[in-house]
């Protein structure tokens, strides 16, 4: 971002406005990220589009951050009508809420109280519009990567392994930091269990790393979705492991900020070769302060932003 949009703190930087405040609230200095965001009447409309809980970091993340996360998002917001991608919602509500804000400067309008409404009605409309073409289980090629959390924030990634399922199986992950620097990683030797139970070891032991890490804010990030499921939408899941579950449920409860994202298997390497070499171990666990010399090339391709393509199902609607 160049700054370049004419609110007023950046009119008054440029010597073209003499009042930095907010036209619409009267009270803080506009910045873009007051407009788009932060000023009150914002903020109640983000809120009201189910933004006081889903993501921790929405109203902290910076303009840069904050506008790539949510203009990238691959998650499906269900409200109202049925269901449509959360970024298209996301950039109808930014259009939105600057034209509102130009008709409250320029007009002397009130800000529109049901402006949420608006801007789900419009989202969903070109959902509708845009998608009534789409084949039944037509297969897309899409680009896959691991992403770098937002700046302030670490990535715990985690996965389990089991060959036979049930079989010898292993747990492993690790934390990066925003630039995507190794923080630490870990490997299990669980013994023999299902992909379910291993994919829940390695939650837990990667959260109890958390916690002795000192970490404040974490996205962890598994490709298993009934576990992803069970901590972001509070689904049902399996009374197996309950015992685990119930201790993961513990250990997020003592981290002050930690969000679930589910991704697909070739955003989440690292974690799946850790959890391999779990199950290979001579010890219980191990603990890594530096990536291992066989992860070396997948760790290094993760930090510098490389990606693989997968076929995936395309997205279907229901209205």
């Amino acid at each position: 971002m160049h700054q370049s949009i004419g609110v007023n703190q950046c009119l008054l930087a440029r010597g073209i406005s003499t009042d930095p405040r907010c036209p619409c609230c009267h009270g803080e200095p506009e910045t873009i990220l007051h407009a788009l965001r932060d000023c009150p009447f914002n903020k109640s409309a983000w809120i009201q589009l189910g933004k006081q809980t889903s993501d921790p970091f929405f109203f902290s993340a910076s303009l840069q951050d904050w506008l790539i996360a949510n203009a990238n998002s691959q998650a499906m917001h269900h409200q109202g009508p049925g269901q449509c991608p959360w970024y298209q919602v996301f950039l109808f509500a930014i259009w939105l809420i600057w034209k509102g804000r130009n008709q409250c400067l320029f007009n002397n309008k009130n800000p529109n109280p049901n402006i949420a409404k608006e801007i789900l009605d419009r989202a969903f409309e070109f959902t509708h519009c845009a998608c009534t073409t789409l084949v039944k289980n037509r297969r897309i090629l899409m680009s896959i990567r691991w992403e770098k959390p937002c700046s302030g924030w670490f990535k715990l990634n985690t996965d389990g392994s089991s060959l036979g399922n049930p079989g010898l199986a292993g747990g492993g992950g690790l934390i990066r930091d925003e630039n995507g620097d190794w923080v630490v990683g870990f490997a299990r030797k669980i013994g023999i269990a299902n992909s379910f139970m291993a994919e829940l070891w390695a939650l837990r032991d990667g959260l109890l790393l958390c916690l002795q890490t000192h970490v404040q804010a974490v996205i962890v990030e598994m490709d298993s979705k009934v576990i992803v499921d069970t901590f972001s939408t509070h689904a049902e899941a399996s009374s197996t492991g309950s015992a685990i579950l119930e201790d993961c449920k513990q250990l997020v409860a003592q981290i002050p900020q930690v969000w679930f994202n589910h991704v697909y298997r070739e955003a989440n390497k690292c974690a799946d070769f850790l959890a391999k070499l779990g199950a290979s171990l001579d010890i219980d666990f191990n603990v890594f302060s530096s990536p291992p010399v066989d992860l070396l090339n997948l760790w290094e391709a993760d930090a510098l932003g490389l990606s693989c393509n997968r076929l995936c199902s395309a997205p279907s609607f229901v209205f």
